[in-house]
């Protein structure tokens, strides 16, 4: 896990230093812990300048939402289990981004 750890910092340093990249795709590796426990590498995106999108749970939103800013933030969730949840979890990011 630290060697990942270690290359995912050092092609992050490459990618932010790219003018011309945007957005940064977090992509969650199986094994690895999820996404909130990379807050400080997706804080450095963000301070950057540069948007994140992710593919998350729904149990990720939270902690998620606590240590970003909403600001060019994409957050794709994919576990709500019907048409209701799905709508409850854009509520509730709606709330969150008062």
């Amino acid at each position: 896990a630290e060697i990942e750890r270690f290359w995912q910092d050092t092609s992050l340093d490459a990618l932010l230093a790219i003018d011309s990249i945007d957005m940064i795709q977090w992509t969650q590796v199986a094994g690895q812990p999820p996404a909130q426990d990379f807050l400080p590498q997706l804080q450095r995106i963000q301070k950057a300048g540069k948007g994140i999108m992710m593919f998350v749970d729904k149990a990720q939103i939270d902690p998620l939402l606590d240590g970003l800013s909403p600001e060019g933030l994409l957050l794709s969730v994919g576990d709500a289990v019907d048409a209701q949840e799905a709508e409850d979890i854009v509520s509730h990011i709606k709330y969150r981004m008062k």
